[in-house]
């Protein structure tokens, strides 16, 4: 008995896409950022723009100015006696930095720290919020130390701070103030919009680890809830460590399927698995998704530098993107994009089609590993696109491991992972059987004639059809399957005798199938003497008893060889005789 076997994956139940919005996410005209409470020597600006920008980065009574061409990145360096200059000394205050581009331009900012090695996407303000819900990641650094600072961006603005439920403090600012926390875990709650940022380093540098060693920082921005959604992938990284992925959610029961198994989390808990291969999540309810790099051990029980970045839903993509790899101590450089499968003709890294590059991640989305060199570059696609690039040692062992997201011209799209109904014509041969399997350990399955399985065999001819729903994420779909048995080896009938005497009676040998219509067939016919005198033309699979010179052929005995395939494709060879009769 042979076994026909198909494994549903409720993952790949994806919908196509089924609007599309503008959204300007990273795009804007006004930035503000502070200093990294870490021990950052200096930081790299990248400042990017879709028209000719004339710029400003100002602070307290400072400015510079900087200039960035049309689709350029402008490049400045601020150093700690900058950051220093912006203390207000007495209180636990210091004052924001402004990036603000001109009237005529839209710019996206990328911030880098120290060795450039690592960076990090700024919203404008024009997208922040005025509720956060932090998240903590210095569990994952050895001995680290964890700052956040909230930046008012109006005067008057009031913030209530709360940790684990309770009130710890609250502060009123004026427009540009910062306010520094040590708080690991905090939800914030103001009045106005706020831009809020986390630091953590660790302390461990020097004395236990060398040079390069636990030496890194990181800084980043806490994005908003606006801009976090229930639907994520995320690529394999050239890396022979894992990489950590922490969920981190704002509702309570927040149900979140990753690769096809279950967990849900109450509001502000989190959760961290370790992977280094391509995973899809999807929850119930928005949830942010970060991702770690492994790197920097300096013993066998740390993690190392705390090296992160966001991963954003699927929801948000990019149309077009100039940006510049990380630099560091890295040997080699890569970009990593996700994309919708009907988009790859469309997708172009400086100006050459890749869509060879790309292999299938599901029914609808394609992804790329690229390895790219140490310059500046331009991704675009017309449909939308996620990416990252970062780098990496020579080995691959990642113990520099660090990247950011690739963001600019944006586009939103309504995605869901949800109930796509689905078709299956099967054909049974013979003895085969048919099996449906399912691996979602959190739907239920009913069948139209009211069994109960997420597995089943099939082996009679019919038509069956499964209700699977899904109330982990609220979806229902149904997947029918017309099952068919047939002769699969669609044997040759073929008459002993046929007269081609024009009466309209067996004038012609005809060939029939017991399974089906075949025309990918050969027929010859010899004589008693072994003479080929008929072979069959295209599309043709009868004989009128004519040989290849178009004469009729004398009443006797001949011998047909007939070559055929069967419903697998198989080709077989059938012999025999039929007798002429004028």
């Amino acid at each position: 008995m042979r076994l026909k076997l198909l494994c549903i994956f409720l993952m790949i139940h994806f919908s196509s896409m089924v609007s599309f919005s503008q959204n300007s996410n990273w795009l804007g005209k006004h930035f503000v950022f502070t200093q990294p409470n870490t021990s950052f020597v200096l930081i790299n600006i990248k400042i990017c723009s879709n028209e000719n920008n004339n710029g400003s980065i100002s602070f307290n009574d400072t400015v510079i100015y900087f200039n960035s061409l049309k689709n350029e990145c402008a490049s400045i360096s601020l150093d700690k006696i900058f950051f220093d200059s912006a203390l207000v000394l007495g209180k636990n205050y210091k004052q924001a930095i402004n990036i603000i581009c001109s009237d005529n331009a839209t710019c996206y900012i990328t911030i880098f720290n120290t060795a450039e090695d690592e960076g990090y996407n700024v919203l404008p303000i024009s997208e922040l919020d005025s509720i956060y819900y932090d998240y903590h990641f210095d569990q994952l650094v050895a001995d680290s130390v964890l700052r956040k600072s909230i930046i008012a961006i109006e005067n008057n603005t009031y913030i209530d701070s709360y940790d684990n439920g309770s009130l710890y403090r609250r502060d009123t600012l004026q427009k540009n103030e910062v306010l520094v926390l040590d708080r690991k875990k905090i939800e914030i709650i103001s009045n106005q919009k706020v831009a809020v940022f986390n630091s953590v380093n660790s302390n461990i540098r020097g004395s236990v680890c060398s040079t390069l060693c636990c030496a890194e920082e990181m800084y980043e921005q806490v994005l908003p809830r606006k801009i976090y959604g229930k639907n994520f992938l995320l690529n394999s990284i050239q890396n022979k460590n894992e990489y950590i992925t922490v969920i981190n959610s704002f509702e309570d029961n927040t149900c979140i399927e990753i690769n096809g198994q279950y967990i849900e989390l109450q509001k502000q808990e989190h959760y961290i698995f370790y992977s280094k291969e391509t995973s899809i999540i999807r929850a119930s309810k928005k949830i942010a998704t970060h991702r770690f790099f492994i790197s920097n051990t300096c013993t066998n029980n740390d993690l190392g530098d705390p090296e992160l970045f966001h991963v954003l839903p699927i929801e948000n993509l990019t149309l077009k993107s100039t940006f510049n790899t990380v630099n560091g101590y890295f040997q080699k450089y890569f970009l990593n994009i996700i994309a919708p499968k009907e988009s790859l003709d469309s997708v172009y890294l400086d100006d050459i089609n890749i869509q060879s590059k790309f292999s299938k991640l599901n029914d609808f989305y394609s992804v790329a590993e690229i390895e790219i060199s140490n310059t500046k570059h331009q991704l675009e696609s017309s449909k939308g696109f996620q990416a990252f690039t970062y780098g990496v040692t020579s080995n691959l062992s990642g113990p520099n491991s660090a990247g950011y997201n690739l963001v600019g011209t944006s586009i939103y799209s309504d995605y869901k992972f949800k109930s796509n109904n689905s078709y299956n014509d099967i054909n049974l041969c013979n003895e085969e059987v048919y099996t449906y399997f399912s691996l979602d350990s959190n739907s239920t399955f009913i069948w139209n004639d009211g069994l109960n399985a997420f597995r089943r065999v099939i082996s009679d001819s019919g038509l069956y059809i499964v209700e699977v729903n899904n109330e982990c994420l609220n979806y229902t779909y149904y997947d029918t399957i017309l099952v068919k048995k047939q002769n699969c080896l669609c044997t040759p009938n073929i008459p002993q005798v046929f007269s081609p005497n024009n009466d309209g009676i067996n004038d012609e040998l005809i060939v029939e199938y017991s399974c089906y219509e075949n025309d990918e067939i050969t027929m010859e016919i010899y004589d008693r003497w072994g003479k080929l005198i008929y072979k069959n033309k295209e599309n043709n699979n009868n004989w009128n008893g004519f040989d290849s010179n178009n004469q009729v052929c004398e009443t006797g005995t001949y011998i047909y060889i007939i070559t055929y395939k069967d419903i697998n494709q198989n080709k077989n060879t059938k012999t025999g005789t039929i007798y002429l009769l004028k």
